[in-house]
């Protein structure tokens, strides 16, 4: 009976330290589990959507002052590459990146601050654009203007580059391609596409309404001095033309093209504005000045007609 007393009160014991090993076990799992979830929502990205109807494109509170605001290197946005929309230019893109940042760069009142060395996917970015096809009651086929916070980790890191320079603020340009859709206006229905500040481009009057076209624009973002979005916009640069019988008959669009863009970077020019300056660097410029709050470095804006 004593035996048996002992092998009952030594398996007791061992129950008992199975017991205690069980639920340490669980506690670390679960200790771990909250961890990778705060890892996880510290790198999760949030977007918030803004109805547009006509340029110009921005959302949020300038800038006060242009005083401690610093740039970010210019990168393709992440509604591209989240959508798979990166079409294979690397070179093509890094040509417009490039230019881009030399133009950033004549700015004396920003300051060069090197990228967040985190995944893309933790970005901030700017969508503007037809989101999806416009249902039969939406008649006025509205873009929007999605805005996608950074991470909190990418917040972070970005918040502690601009206290380390005693920066404020900072730009972060983006570049993408979306579709947009076109718009009539006047009495007799005329069509237009707006693409940003002091710039609305007639369309011929045979495009098919019901097939967006694709342009090509320039993004941006200030951040305040935590990381996080301050005001936000969009300038169109360049935009396709599909003829009347592919868009209306084929519902096929025309795609923007490698030669179109790089036609850009030394070509394409804005005739209506003084100077003639390149249409990128009118984009560029405008956007600077719209997301910094600085008025004087806007582009005389051209007539554009009545709007009714």
């Amino acid at each position: 009976m004593v035996r048996q007393d002992f092998r009952h009160a030594g398996l007791g014991c061992c129950i008992l330290q199975a017991g205690i090993k069980s639920r340490r076990f669980c506690i670390l799992w679960l200790l771990a589990a909250a961890a990778l979830l705060l890892s996880a929502c510290a790198s999760m990205v949030s977007t918030n959507s803004h109805t547009v109807k006509k340029p110009p494109f921005y959302h949020g509170r300038a800038p006060i002052s242009a005083e401690s605001i610093g740039r970010f290197p210019a990168v393709v946005d992440r509604c591209m590459w989240m959508s798979d929309q990166n079409f294979g230019w690397d070179e093509t893109f890094r040509k417009v990146l490039d230019s881009i940042d030399g133009m950033l760069a004549e700015y004396s009142f920003l300051d060069v601050l090197p990228a967040v060395s985190l995944s893309q996917e933790q970005s901030p970015g700017v969508f503007l654009g037809a989101r999806e096809q416009a249902s039969e009651e939406d008649e006025s086929r509205i873009n929007v203007l999605e805005v996608t916070s950074p991470s909190k980790n990418w917040s972070l890191k970005a918040a502690e580059m601009m206290r380390e320079r005693g920066l404020a603020r900072a730009l972060f340009v983006t570049v993408s391609i979306t579709d947009h859709w076109v718009r009539q206006r006047g009495l007799l229905g005329k069509k237009v596409l707006d693409l940003g500040t002091g710039c609305i481009a007639d369309i011929p009057w045979l495009t098919d309404l019901e097939t967006p076209i694709q342009v090509l624009q320039v993004n941006g973002i200030i951040l305040d001095a935590n990381g996080k979005v301050m005001r936000s916009g969009s300038e169109g640069v360049a935009f396709t033309k599909t003829p009347f019988l592919i868009g209306a008959l084929l519902g096929a669009q025309q795609v923007m093209d490698k030669e179109t863009v790089e036609r850009l970077l030394t070509e394409e020019r804005r005739e209506d504005l003084k100077g003639a300056p390149l249409k990128l660097e009118a984009a560029v410029q405008n956007l600077v000045a719209q997301l910094t709050g600085q008025a004087e470095v806007l582009m005389p804006l051209p007539s554009i007609g009545d709007e009714d």
